[in-house]
This record gives C-alpha cells, sequence and structure tokens, in this order.
C-alpha cells in the first residue's frame, strides 16, 4: 500500500518528539553493541545538526526522541540518523534492505512544560508496554540519569526539564514527577495531540495552522486534512453558494427542495465529498443532508456528470474558478 506522507513543518528553535519504527517484524536493536552504535550515533547527530536532545527511549522496534532543532533541518537530521543507523546494523548483522518502516513521525511541542510531561510519557512506556515491571529495570533510556542521576551521555540535555522541578533533590523530584504521571494514567494524553502533528493548546494549534496550512491542502496528507477540518467546511460552503448564487439556508428550511436548488445543493456536495478534506457528517451540517444521504448525492451528482456534458463545463468552470 502506497504509505500517506507526513506533514514537515520545520522550524528554528522547536520542539518536536519524533519516533522512528522498524520496519515488519524487524527489530532495531538485536544486541547490546547495536544500543551502542545507536547512542554514538546520537552524539554525532546533535553535533552536526545543532540539536538539543533531551530524552531517548530505545525499545525493540522503534526509539523516541524528544529535541530541539537550533535550525529547521529536522527532516535533513533524521535522513542522516535512518540511513547511517541502517548502513552500520545490516553490516553488523549481515543482512540488506529496509531496516525502518518508512518515514519517521514528528510532533510539534507547544512549550517546556508539554516537554516536560511528555517526558514522563515516554519513560514510562517500557511499564505501559509490560517490558518491566519497574523503570529501574529498563536501562535503555534516560530514565536512570533523570530519575537517579546514573552516568548520562555528554550529550543528553536534562537541565531544561529538571528545572521544572521545585526541589533541591532534582532527581528524586522528576520521579515523583513520573509517579504522579502513572497514577493519573497520563498515558497518551490525548487532549493535547492535535491532528497527529502538534502536542499542545488549541491555541498553539490554531497558530500553526495560520502560519503553515496551505491554501489547499495535500489530500496525501492526513495531518493537513485533519487540521484543515477543524474551520474549514462552513467557509467552503458558502463560497460555493455564493458562485452558484444560491440561498444555503433557503435550502435547509425548504420542506421540498426544487430541481434546481437540488442541482446546486448536489454540485456543493460534489465539491466538498471530492476533496477529501470532510466527512459526510461535516457536509450533510453544511447543505442539509443526513450523513447516509451525503454519499447519494455525490454518487448521484457524479453519474450526472458522466451524462450531461453542460453540466460537466459548468462544473469545471466553478472548480477552476474556485481552485478545487
Amino acid at each position: 500500500d502506497k504509505m500517506a506522507r507526513p506533514w514537515r513543518i520545520e522550524l528554528e528553535n522547536a520542539f518536536y518528539q519524533v519516533i522512528s519504527v522498524a520496519n515488519g517484524t524487524q527489530r532495531l536493536f538485536v544486541e547490546e553493541a547495536d544500543r551502542k552504535d545507536f547512542l554514538s550515533l546520537l552524539e554525532q547527530f546533535s553535533r552536526r545538526f545543532k540539536i538539543d536532545l533531551y530524552v531517548y527511549l530505545l525499545m525493540p522496534n522503534h526509539y523516541k526522541l524528544l529535541l530541539k532543532t537550533r535550525l529547521a533541518n529536522l527532516s535533513r537530521a533524521m535522513q542522516w540518523l535512518g540511513s547511517t543507523y541502517t548502513r552500520r546494523f545490516n553490516n553488523r548483522q549481515n543482512i540488506q534492505g529496509h531496516l525502518f518502516k518508512g518515514r519517521f513521525k514528528s510532533v510539534i511541542v507547544e512549550s517546556e512544560m508539554h516537554l516536560v510531561r511528555l517526558s514522563c510519557d515516554v519513560h514510562c512506556e517500557p511499564l505501559y508496554s509490560g517490558l518491566v515491571g519497574d523503570l529501574r529495570q529498563y536501562p535503555y533510556s534516560s530514565y536512570l540519569p533523570y530519575a537517579y542521576g546514573s552516568m548520562a551521555p555528554a550529550w543528553l540535555k536534562m537541565d531544561l526539564i529538571l528545572a521544572h522541578s521545585s526541589s533541591e533533590d532534582l532527581h528524586r523530584a522528576y520521579r515523583r514527577r513520573v509517579i504522579y504521571h502513572l497514577e493519573r494514567g497520563m498515558q497518551y494524553d490525548l487532549t493535547a495531540y492535535k491532528h497527529n502533528l502538534i502536542y499542545g493548546s488549541d491555541r498553539f494549534a490554531k497558530e500553526i495552522k495560520n502560519r503553515f496550512l496551505p491554501k489547499h491542502p495535500d489530500v496525501e496528507m492526513p495531518q493537513q486534512r485533519s487540521l484543515y477540518r477543524t474551520i474549514a467546511p462552513k467557509p467552503l460552503a458558502a463560497k460555493l453558494a455564493r458562485v452558484l448564487r444560491c440561498n444555503l439556508g433557503q435550502i435547509k428550511r425548504a420542506p421540498r427542495v426544487r430541481a434546481d436548488q437540488k442541482r446546486d445543493r448536489d454540485m456543493i456536495v460534489y465539491f466538498m465529498w471530492n476533496s477529501g478534506l470532510f466527512s459526510n457528517r461535516q457536509i450533510g451540517e453544511q447543505v442539509g443532508l443526513s450523513y447516509s444521504m451525503v454519499s447519494r448525492a455525490a454518487s448521484d451528482y457524479r453519474k450526472a456528470l458522466e451524462r450531461d456534458d453542460a453540466l460537466k463545463h459548468r462544473t469545471a468552470m466553478i472548480g477552476a474558478r474556485l481552485g478545487l
């Protein structure tokens, strides 16, 4: 299957959570030498690409990082990390082929406080997944340096997250924070995740949308579609109604819809449905149709286009005028 392209928003001085997953049943780390090699590559990754690394987690089939990009270069840096580790892993294991499943995933993190919350979630994952019964038993993450002050790689920048504790013993305070996180059941704090792209507030999600969402989202990028859906159905329906000179309010209220009104309404449905940006429910709310009737209206309109050259021409002209 063709994999949907992730939408990359690359910024200077931005916090991110990144995750990269192994291909199929492949393991990313088979032996201790693999983990040591990956951690040594993280040092080069940090230095070469001017990236601050705050948290790392190496799981059998994926890894997660919390980081800050000083330059807008996340894709280039991650491509280097993935391809370099793959080449070295394949040489060690004497195998060939893709080690990682498609492209890495990235989430923009709003603030230091959001980063602190995510650090707890990332560090707790070995416990959530049942790999260990106690986080002290899992040495392949930055948890032990944070929680107990054990030896950390020189490149790991712990001060920013530890500084959010109000205790003299920062490591003990971090342990308490993680326990609080676990007791609250805060794994995958879904209210802060927006569109698989942003971890933060509604206000931050809106700011990202206003700054970076293109006028016409790429239908192959689910994150753009998701973010576009948050506000777009009403403006698009209204714009189509203005061009068609039809009164959507009147159509929605009418007990019986005239033939000319039905044609205009179905054209609006067709354009909105065809964009791939909106759910049937969202479209139906704009034109006064039930969820189930939206698909039928779009299907009827497609069939009419096949039979009626004049309608096809008019539809193409309106679509071109609106860039649809």
